[in-house]
C-alpha cells in the first residue's frame, strides 16, 4: 500500500531545491550569484533573449546553468508584467511624454508609426530595466546568500521533510 504524498508548501519545495544544490557541492555563493544573474537578466524587457544571455552569464562566470535558467525561467511570467513599469519608470526619468498605449488601438495609424513608437518604448522599457537591473540583483543575491549560509548551519532545521514527498 503507498502512503499519499505529503503536502508540500512552495517555501519548503524552494528550500528543498537549494539544499539539493547544496549537496551537489555548489556554495552558498555560486547558488546565490545563480539565482541573482537568473532572476535579474529574466526580468529583462526583451522576451526570448533572456535565455542565451542567461547562457552566456553561467559560461562566463561559471554558474550551474540549470540553476541560472530555471530562475530566468521562473520570473518569465513576472518579465511581461514588468515591461509596463520599466517604460513608465524610463519615461519620468528621462522626462519624456509617455506611449499612449491608445494610440495602438486605432486603425488609422500606419506601420512605420507603429513600428517606431514601439521601437522607443521598447528602448524606454529597456532603460527602466537597466536602472533596476542592480538593485534587483543585490537584492536576490543578499537575501539568497543570508538563507543558504542559514540552511548550510542548519540544515535540519531548515526543511523536515523526505525531498520524494514533492515528486
Amino acid at each position: 500500500m503507498s502512503h499519499p504524498k505529503a503536502k508540500v508548501s512552495l517555501r519548503q519545495q524552494y528550500r528543498l531545491l537549494l539544499i539539493s544544490f547544496l549537496s551537489e557541492g555548489l556554495s552558498p555563493r555560486a547558488i546565490a550569484l545563480g539565482l541573482a544573474i537568473g532572476v535579474t537578466i529574466g526580468l529583462f524587457p526583451v522576451i526570448g533573449l533572456s535565455s542565451v544571455v542567461c547562457l552566456l552569464a553561467a559560461h562566463i562566470f561559471r554558474l550551474n546553468h540549470s540553476l541560472v535558467q530555471g530562475a530566468n525561467w521562473a520570473v518569465t511570467s513576472l518579465a511581461l508584467l514588468l515591461i509596463i513599469p520599466f517604460l513608465r519608470l524610463s519615461e519620468f526619468v528621462l522626462r519624456v511624454d509617455p506611449l499612449s498605449l491608445d494610440d495602438f488601438t486605432r486603425t488609422s495609424l500606419k506601420w512605420s508609426t507603429a513600428a517606431t513608437e514601439l521601437w522607443h518604448g521598447l528602448l524606454h522599457a529597456v532603460f527602466g530595466w537597466l536602472l533596476c537591473a542592480p538593485v534587483i540583483f543585490i537584492i536576490i543575491y543578499t537575501t539568497t546568500l543570508l538563507t543558504m549560509r542559514r540552511i548550510r548551519r542548519h540544515p535540519e532545521a531548515s526543511v523536515s521533510l523526505n525531498p520524494e514527498a514533492i515528486s
